[in-house]
């Protein structure tokens, strides 16, 4: 304890806390009191197993005694021997048949219901053989038999009960569950306390006192809830039995070393619940916290993906949905990456929290998913659908009126029976990613004419892995000039597919499709691998080999370790680390929680240059530039539009210039598309140009071809 916690107010105070929760006093979560019941079923199992073991070999010593040691009538004389131990034995053998039915998950609900009925009917055909029972003078005994043949017939209708309301509503809960096992408790003790009195009162040395022991023991491993519940379950039981052998002690003393025996065996018994009790609730809260990282999203505390699709699955199995009478929606938030930018990635956290609980506010009672990043699934209800959208873009815009988000919606109706719940919310998705050709929509819903689209996408999805293996994926690459000569420096790697089927692919039509999808990192290893390919081809043949930078996304430090895919492709082609750079885009590192500053700070102990991609192509933030080393910053060329018009363009180009000078880092201009823009570039320190003026992005082979031809001249000084 700290020196605040010394206080005596504090240690009384500490104290209580400790005893209360040794106790049990402290609330546990629903899962927790599931994981009880069902471990307090799964010992009464065993237990019941242990009772038939021992009341069987009761019954054998029974018969022995009838045929070997007693005269008379033989069946009165059995049933009076053996009455007790057939009467536990079907007790047990209906709590079983209980705990099996509830137990018993991968068998069908019907067969277990049906046979649980039928092993509980011996109990209930028993209860009237009670009329058979010799009764005794003592009203105490009556009384004890009256009892144990009652608790045994509640049992019964407990258990007709419960399996009737399983059958019903296809699990039991918590109640029901309490109920049958506490019928039990009862039938154990009122058959241990008939028992033990019985033996003290008519045996010269009686024994029977350990079947009394034997069940409170069983009873209290069967009662594992509260620590407090089960001592004082415990503790009246062992005072009224205590009671009733008191109330006989004038013809069967209970000795002192009797009764420190009895008090001691309590204490250890509630010694054991205790520890059970704990062991099981921390073994409960371990599993509760596995199954929460499981099927509960982190940031917005909605089901997890996979858990969402898995009871997507269920819901579909468990019902004959007609076509059209569900609804896959996929939900983009839009305004999202302005919402992360401007007020910061924890604020964003919480925005998405935000989103997932008005989803759920809209929709109630559905499932409900954040899939990656600001898209959301919904398994839904048609009714009302377009206007609940409308009210929850409203609800999404006034989380923050100032940016002003929404939401684009994609639904897809049910039409059948699908293996795969992924099917449907991809063609949802596609729905949604066509509305921004639609202004003022924001609901689509999947039809045919979009099927094309769609096959495109699913086309992308399977083969990329084939198209990165058979060199499908293709590096094409753009020329990077000095802006004071106009020498050749460097290239960009752009990415291209170019498929046997489909042709020359447009990075347009499978770049969105594999971020969607979080697969662009499949796409992203096969252009670093041909890159340095190329360049080892280059070096190898003598050829002018010149830095290439590469473009890496954040999805590649989350979805692989880009660190360790550059290292093994310049390890296998042995390619030196000047000739490869390293881009990051600006928007990138607006959602960073320390991966890609690890990362970054790893490339550059390992020599690798760093450049700050597209700075100035959306909301720039100056904190980029101050918190993260980078060694080269690209300019986007938005802000040279129209520079002529606007002196106040060229003004910033210039002090973007200037400032990076000052802070350490090399500039480079990209989308240079005019001899006016590279001579005002050139003019105000620029140091790189990019741009279709220089060329458009070219496979190596046209690349050498125009260096051969003098149409591009490598620059003898390369960093």
């Amino acid at each position: 304890m700290n020196e605040k916690d010394r206080k005596p107010g504090n240690r009384l105070l500490f104290l209580l806390k400790k005893l209360a929760l040794l106790f049990g006093f402290p609330r546990n979560s629903r899962y927790v009191k599931d994981y009880l019941n069902e471990a307090n079923l799964r010992s009464g199992a065993f237990m019941c197993i242990v009772i038939f073991g021992f009341e069987i070999w009761m019954i054998i010593r029974g018969i022995h005694k009838i045929f070997f040691e007693q005269t008379g009538n033989t069946a009165i004389n059995f049933f009076q021997y053996t009455s007790n131990f057939w009467l536990y034995l079907f007790m047990g053998l209906s709590f079983f048949s209980f705990c099996m039915s509830v137990l018993s998950h991968k068998a069908p609900l019907k067969k277990r219901v049906a046979w649980a009925m039928g092993l509980n009917t011996p109990l209930l055909l028993f209860i009237p053989l009670l009329t058979f029972e010799r009764f005794s003078s003592d009203p105490v005994k009556v009384a004890l038999m009256v009892i144990f043949y009652s608790s045994g017939a509640f049992l019964a209708l407990c258990v007709y009960a419960s399996e009737f309301v399983l059958l019903k509503k296809g699990k039991l809960s918590s109640p029901w569950i309490i109920l049958v096992i506490v019928a039990f408790a009862v039938a154990c003790m009122a058959f241990g306390i008939k028992v033990s009195y019985s033996d003290f009162l008519s045996s010269s040395e009686p024994k029977q006192i350990i079947c009394f022991l034997t069940v409170a023991f069983v009873v209290g491993c069967l009662l594992i809830w509260k620590p407090y519940v089960s001592l004082l379950m415990l503790g009246g039981i062992f005072t009224i039995f205590l009671l009733l052998l008191q109330s006989v002690a004038d013809r069967r003393p209970f000795f002192d070393g009797d009764m420190v025996n009895y008090w001691i065996f309590f204490a250890f018994l509630a010694i054991v619940t205790f520890s059970i009790y704990h062991q099981r609730v921390s073994e409960a809260s371990k599993a509760e916290g596995m199954q929460i990282l499981a099927t509960v999203d982190r940031v917005s505390g909605l089901h997890s993906f996979a858990y969402f699709l898995d009871l997507v699955q269920k819901e579909v199995d468990a019902n004959d949905f007609k076509e059209g009478e569900r609804y896959y929606l996929f939900i983009d938030v839009t305004g999202f990456k302005l919402v992360n930018d401007q007020r910061g990635f924890e604020e964003g956290n919480l925005f998405l929290k935000k989103v997932g609980q008005a989803i759920q506010e809209t929709f109630p009672g559905e499932l409900v998913t954040r899939q990656a990043d600001d898209h959301f699934l919904a398994f839904v209800s048609p009714e009302g659908l377009e206007e609940k959208i409308d009210s929850l873009n409203q609800k999404v815009h006034d989380l923050d009126p100032e940016i002003g988000p929404g939401v684009h919606v994609g639904g897809y109706p049910f039409r059948r029976k699908e293996e795969n719940q992924q099917r449907p919310f991809d063609r949802a998705r596609f729905a949604c990613s066509t509305i921004k050709g639609f202004g003022g929509r924001i609901y689509r819903q999947y039809d045919l004419g979009m099927h094309e689209g769609f096959k495109q996408m699913q086309y992308v999805i399977h083969m990329v892995d084939k198209a990165a293996a058979e060199g499908w994926i293709r590096p094409y690459y753009q020329p990077v000039v000095w802006a004071k000569d106009g020498k050749l420096c460097g290239y960009e790697a752009l990415v291209r597919w170019i498929d046997p089927v489909k042709g020359l692919m447009s990075p347009a039509s499978f770049v969105p499709i594999l971020e969607d999808t979080r697969l662009i990192h499949k796409l992203d290893e096969a252009i670093i691998r041909a890159v340095c390919k190329d360049l080892r081809r280059l070096l190898d043949e003598g050829k002018p080999a010149l830095p290439v930078s590469i473009n890496f996304s954040r999805l590649d430090f989350e979805l692989m370790d880009a660190v360790a895919v550059l290292e093994k492709a310049v390890s296998d082609y042995k390619v030196p680390k000047n000739l490869l750079h390293v881009e990051i885009t600006e928007s990138a590192l607006m959602d960073d929680e320390g991966l890609l500053r690890k990362a970054m700070d790893k490339l550059h102990e390992l020599g690798y240059a760093i450049w700050l991609d597209d700075f100035g192509s959306g909301y720039s933030s100056f904190n980029v530039l101050k918190d993260y080393s980078f060694d080269v910053l690209k300019i986007d060329m938005k802000f040279l539009g129209g520079f002529e018009e606007n002196p106040k363009a060229g003004a910033i180009v210039k002090a973007i210039i200037s400032m990076a000078d000052s802070i350490g880092m090399k500039t480079l201009a990209e989308g240079v598309e005019t001899a006016e823009e590279a001579a005002f570039l050139a003019k105000s320190g620029c140091g790189r140009l990019q741009g279709y003026h220089y060329g458009k992005a070219i496979p190596l082979d046209e690349a050498l071809k125009a260096i051969e031809s003098g149409k591009l001249i490598p620059s003898d000084h390369i960093e």
